[in-house]
């Protein structure tokens, strides 16, 4: 078994995680290739959190191409 992160070390150290499932059918019902879904604070919506973990939800039968366009946008390293 491998450990994530052994005693002592920095939380800052754990690599990010990624759940990607793959969908016939629209979870959220907004037509959108894809949703990106990520943790926050409940009781403070505003708060600035990131834990490193992402839910990638593509739905295989969407239209709405915003992700696409973001990456043609950007180019595929990121760069525009």
């Amino acid at each position: 078994m491998r450990e994530g992160l052994r005693s002592g070390r920095e939380y800052d150290e754990l690599k990010n995680v990624a759940i990607i499932m793959i969908m016939p059918y629209d979870p959220f019902g907004l037509n959108c290739m894809m949703y990106t879904v990520k943790n926050k604070c409940v009781e403070e919506p505003e708060m600035e959190y990131e834990d490193g973990a992402s839910t990638l939800f593509l739905y295989t039968k969407g239209t709405k191409k915003r992700y696409l366009q973001i990456l043609e946008s950007k180019g595929i390293n990121g760069q525009t």
